[in-house]
């Protein structure tokens, strides 16, 4: 699968001249994510000689249970930047974007969403990358309590153990298997 070409009008990349986006409140915020679908980058940590992912368990909408990393793209990040940017914040492991594997794309719709209010539901437009991390990486995650399981921390997820995810997020988990492994 072709990942997103990136096109700039001119040619040029004129993103460094932009004014910063503005911060937006949660109220504000819940708004746009109720008027127009959310553009996100993942990135899952793979161990191939094992056919694994390393997962979390996320504890708060969307993406309830064993996940992989990631989250929004900001206004001017191209998807690798975002999946760079998203995977430094949620484990603090520093990937260069052009490090990045393009996996997957996925037109992603939750019942349930972070910030309130839940119950509107969440519409994403995701694309998954893949990167294979060191022992060390792996073992130096910081996962942010207020997002994540602690007690489950991050574990790996060989085929077997991804087809017993009987969480929604496990039927997604297992098409990405099959597009990195086969």
């Amino acid at each position: 699968m072709q990942e997103p070409f990136i096109w700039m009008e001119g040619g040029r990349d004129f993103r460094k001249d932009w004014p910063k986006a503005p911060f937006l409140d949660e109220e504000q915020y819940g708004l746009c994510m109720a008027a127009f679908p959310r553009v996100c980058s993942d990135i899952i940590a793979v161990h191939p000689q094992r056919e694994g992912f390393y997962l979390a368990r996320r504890i708060h909408h969307s993406a309830m249970g064993r996940w992989c990393f990631g989250g929004g793209q900001r206004r001017g990040q191209t998807p690798r930047d975002a999946a760079a940017a998203n995977l430094r914040r949620e484990t603090g492991i520093e990937v260069p974007p052009e490090k990045f594997t393009f996996l997957f794309a996925t037109e992603m719709y939750w019942k349930h969403r972070n910030p309130q209010p839940q119950n509107l539901g969440e519409q994403c437009r995701v694309l998954t990358y893949c990167f294979v991390p060191t022992n060390q990486e792996v073992a130096n995650i910081k996962l942010d309590p207020n997002e994540y399981d602690p007690e489950h921390g991050v574990q790996l997820y060989t085929k077997r153990g991804i087809y017993n995810i009987l969480e929604p997020t496990g039927e997604l988990l297992r098409m990405y298997w099959h597009a990195a492994f086969g």
